[in-house]
């Protein structure tokens, strides 16, 4: 089988819901941060996929940022309902490194537009193990 047949979603639009940067006055030449990162799915209605990509730095951090990016896809298959497991396994496998690129970037350009080296963000799929994050899903 196919990833096309595997996975038969389209990813119809993405945008950012919201996106909020904010820095000190004195900003440490060198930063580092235990960013947080959130995966949420949603089924608004059969055949559209919702998901949710947020990533937030500590409230306490030289350097804050709150961005939350939102993704609709929809379900171009055979089946006539939704089939959670496979949205999950969707969005794990595939969905997240669809939109991730969006969120890694704003953060990049807009921490370098603050006047501080362009912060790198790491993909959410890359903290703890796969098992963990699959079950945050």
């Amino acid at each position: 089988m196919s990833n096309d047949e595997k996975y038969p979603f389209e990813l119809k639009v993405n945008f950012f819901a919201s996106a909020n940067f904010k820095r000190d006055t004195e900003v440490p030449a060198s930063i580092e941060m235990q960013i947080n990162s959130e995966i949420n799915i949603s089924e608004p209605g059969f055949p559209v996929l919702q998901v949710g990509l947020k990533v937030k730095s500590p409230d306490d951090s030289p350097l804050f940022f709150d961005v939350h990016l939102i993704g609709i896809f929809e379900y171009q298959g055979d089946k006539q309902e939704y089939d959670h497991d496979l949205n999950v396994e969707y969005v794990f496998e595939r969905a997240v490194f669809l939109l991730w690129p969006n969120i890694s970037q704003i953060v990049k350009v807009m921490t370098a537009q603050m006047g501080v080296p362009p912060l790198q963000v790491r993909n959410p799929t890359t903290f703890g193990s796969r098992k963990d994050l699959k079950e945050k899903i």
